[in-house]
C-alpha cells in the first residue's frame, strides 16, 4: 500500500492510455482504408 500502491495506480492508468491510443490508432487507419475502398467501389 502507499507510494507503492500510487505508482501501480499511474502504471495502469499510463497503460491504459496507450491501450486506447493503440486501439484509436488502428480504428483511425482502418477508418482510411474503408475510405479509399469506398472511393474506388
Amino acid at each position: 500500500c502507499g507510494p507503492a500502491h500510487q505508482h501501480h495506480s499511474l502504471y495502469m492508468q499510463g497503460h491504459v492510455v496507450w491501450l486506447c491510443l493503440f486501439v484509436a490508432h488502428i480504428f483511425c487507419s482502418h477508418n482510411e482504408a474503408f475510405w479509399i475502398i469506398i472511393q474506388y467501389l
